[in-house]
């Protein structure tokens, strides 16, 4: 949340949203630090007795759409169309042609043409509404709706089961950095690699050899 900004027909000013525009303090938008936000879901908690805090999936193609809520039919064919347009642009393949060619001659009867339909609004992410591929995501569980598979993320957002895989994370780990190791450290990677000490003269001297 932003910095809070006076102006008129607000008692308690408002505040910049992240996803643009303003909301009044005074009718609805509760503001305070000692309080926890509010989610439509709760994330699961990391593991934090384990390497990496959640499971992984990786983004195997390109513009691919993530919900804030698990997408109904028609939302889902209205997405794969609003990507199909992206992919256009990303690509320079031009779409394929709707249908052929109109017969502007011909007898219309004065008919009017029909009115295009209404969009569909997409209930997409505000952060992030369309991924690209190579992307990872904190997975947190699969979902099954009306026959349909999505993941929905540690955030709480929803993809589509068929635009991520699961990854598995490799098994190495770092190690902690506890006060009692010193620094700088090397690694010997050469047998008899000589050891030199800097003097007091500020010349160096030959101390021995490292396997």
């Amino acid at each position: 949340m932003g910095e809070k900004v006076e102006g008129t027909g607000c008692a308690k000013g408002f505040y910049p949203l992240p996803t643009g525009g303003y909301a009044c303090a005074s009718k609805g938008l509760v503001v305070a630090s000692d309080k926890a936000p509010f989610m439509s879901y709760e994330p699961p908690p990391p593991r934090v007795d384990q390497a990496l805090p959640y499971d992984y999936g990786y983004v195997r193609k390109w513009n691919a759409p993530m919900f804030w809520r698990v997408p109904n039919a028609k939302e889902l064919e209205e997405a794969a169309s609003q990507r199909a347009v992206r992919e256009s642009e990303r690509t320079g393949v031009p779409l394929p042609s709707a249908g052929g060619d109109t017969d502007t001659d011909g007898d219309t009867d004065g008919a009017e043409p029909a009115e295009p339909p209404e969009p569909i609004k997409l209930p997409l992410s505000p952060a992030e509404p369309w991924l690209e591929k190579g992307y990872f995501l904190s997975l947190a569980e699969k979902l099954h709706e009306e026959g349909r598979m999505f993941w929905r993320t540690a955030r709480g957002a929803v993809v589509s089961a068929g635009d991520v895989y699961g990854y598995t994370a490799k098994d190495f780990q770092g190690h902690e950095l506890t006060e009692e190791m010193d620094f700088p450290f090397g690694y010997v990677n050469k047998k008899s690699t000589r050891l030199f000490e800097l003097a007091e003269d500020g010349k160096l001297k030959v101390k021995g050899n490292l396997e």
